[in-house]
């Protein structure tokens, strides 16, 4: 007869160190149980944060970034692993030929860079409300230490060239981890086209390095 043996609480391990299996506080195999972030939840490991209104999305990459930019500061003990970004249109681009917006996640991926000056802080919030707040920081508005580049594109997008009446558009990317930032890397979400305003949104997981 076989049996399955395994551990239930966080583990941090190295590669490739033999452990039992995860089990949850029911003895489960820990998987998606109670929603695919629910055991980060569960353990504090869930972060948010939010533009409070909406403010211009920018019409190029800059440094001086006036929408949400997610920072992992230096000397931070965990990787920040963005999961979702969420954005709402709350101006739209004027009517006219050729009037589009791309929304893309532009970084700053080189730790050995100056930090982030002339901060505007959000209020970063463990999705365990009432919890307590983690190494992530985010700012409403940020100079940061060079032009950032673009790694990732979101999925919505603006196309405003005919007098059609558009309603209030809404987006999310799941992002599903596939961006982490290091300590002292940056990721800000910008426009590249014409001039609109929304308002945006992160949730990330803070992961132990």
């Amino acid at each position: 007869m076989s049996f399955l043996e395994g551990r239930a609480g966080d583990a941090v391990i190295a590669d490739g160190v033999p452990r039992e299996v995860r089990l949850g506080r029911f003895s489960e195999l820990v998987s998606n149980l109670g929603g695919d972030y629910a055991e980060l939840m569960r353990h504090g490991h869930l972060y948010q944060a939010s533009m409070q209104a909406g403010a211009s999305l920018g019409t190029a990459l800059t440094a001086t970034a006036v929408t949400l930019t997610l920072y992992n500061p230096s000397g931070s003990s965990v990787i920040l692993a963005i999961l979702e970004c969420a954005v709402v249109i709350t101006a739209l681009p004027a009517v006219a030929a050729g009037n589009n917006v791309a929304l893309v996640y532009a970084a700053n991926d080189d730790p050995s860079s100056p930090i982030p000056v002339t901060v505007t802080q959000l209020t970063v919030r463990n999705a365990l409300l009432g919890k307590g707040v983690g190494s992530g920081r985010a700012y409403s508005a940020a100079t940061l230490p060079a032009a950032p580049v673009v790694i990732r594109v979101h999925p919505l997008g603006v196309n405003n060239q005919t007098a059609v009446g558009m309603g209030m558009l809404a987006g999310k990317d799941l992002v599903n981890g596939a961006i982490g930032l290091q300590p002292n890397t940056a990721v800000t979400l910008q426009a590249i086209g014409t001039a609109s305003s929304g308002i945006v949104s992160m949730l990330w997981a803070e992961i132990p390095r």
